[in-house]
């Protein structure tokens, strides 16, 4: 992790989100170059009133950032910046990617699916969701969900009696979420991941920022259960947005499953009886789908966030197989 600060103020400031951020980073390179770049030329970028905002820092509170540093000095929390090697791949494609991730646990670059679901489900789900998760450890993948009751928490529980990998997307930040399941996350060598400053208590704000990266972080998600108001509906539709495929399943019927039903009439979700239909399948693997428009080295670089030795061995293998061609300073899927 290289100097924080900078990521922290600019995160700080008042009217600059995920993705006025993004093209800021996209256009200067790293946030010490915003914060010390001429208004004008920012104002080019994101207009004036956010050039303004950035150049007089606004909204920024030093001592919150000051405690944040002594924070991830002094606790077991990381911290992986947009830019940095060890972000999240799926995440930097988004339009709008958590400038900053805090970590506690082991970051690691197991392709996810994301399954949520409600916090009251019915046992027909819960068996389910072991079902899923059993065929989604086969298959290769590692699991993501929100640790919320119900879905969230049989979710990860089914996955580290399997001995898998999970990953658990908080509403809040990292100090003040607590419980046993969060305990036997980090014990099992999975991780708690969360874009919010360390000391940031959970609110009906924070919640729907959860879900959208659950939802960017899934390779593709599952909800086996969903009623008309389940917060699953808001990570299915950002799972949409962002080029995901969503499974719904409608179960027995009746109201448990209505959101389900509403996510097949919008076109949203692909509904699914069981796990085969979903990890019996062949998927393009994600670069390839990033490809689709054609990608200079330094732009997959970025996308893969991996040193440029395993960027090339990926995309040479791709090569190998057929599925990926170079054309001049670009690669681009066949």
């Amino acid at each position: 992790m290289g100097d924080i600060r900078p990521w922290l103020i600019l995160s700080s400031i008042k009217g600059i989100g995920p993705k006025t951020l993004k093209v800021l980073i996209d256009r200067f390179g790293d946030p010490v170059a915003v914060l010390e770049a001429e208004e004008d030329l920012i104002s080019e970028v994101v207009g004036p009133e956010k050039a303004r905002a950035i150049k007089s820092r606004k909204g920024v509170r030093e001592e919150r950032i000051r405690n944040t540093e002594r924070i991830l000095q002094k606790e077991d929390i990381g911290a992986v910046t947009l830019t940095d090697p060890g972000y999240p791949y799926p995440l930097r494609s988004l339009p709008d990617p958590p400038p900053v991730l805090f970590y506690s646990g082991i970051l690691k670059r197991t392709p996810l699916v994301g399954i949520v679901g409600p916090r009251r489900p019915s046992s027909y789900t819960l068996s389910l969701v072991d079902s899923l998760v059993s065929e989604a450890l086969r298959s290769g993948y590692g699991t993501v969900s929100g640790g919320a009751r119900g879905v969230d928490t049989r979710v990860h529980l089914a996955t580290l009696k399997r001995s898998g990998y999970t990953v658990c997307v908080l509403g809040s930040g990292l100090l003040k979420a607590e419980g046993k399941l969060l305990d036997m996350i980090l014990k099992s060598g999975g991780l708690l991941l969360s874009e919010f400053f360390p000391d940031e208590p959970p609110s009906r704000h924070t919640f729907p920022r959860r879900n959208r990266v659950i939802a960017g972080l899934s390779e593709f998600l599952v909800v086996p259960e969903a009623g008309r108001k389940s917060g699953s509906l808001i990570t299915a539709r950002y799972a949409h947005r962002y080029g995901r495929e969503v499974f719904v399943h409608t179960g027995q019927g009746g109201e448990r499953w209505e959101g389900c039903s509403a996510l097949l009439e919008e076109g949203i979700g692909r509904v699914f009886s069981g796990p085969k239909d979903i990890f019996g399948v062949q998927r393009c693997d994600p670069l390839e789908d990033f490809l689709k428009t054609p990608r200079t080295f330094e732009e997959v670089l970025r996308f893969l966030g991996l040193p440029p030795d395993e960027a090339m061995s990926r995309l040479t293998h791709l090569e190998l197989e057929g599925k990926v061609r170079r054309e001049g300073p670009f690669y681009t899927a066949c």
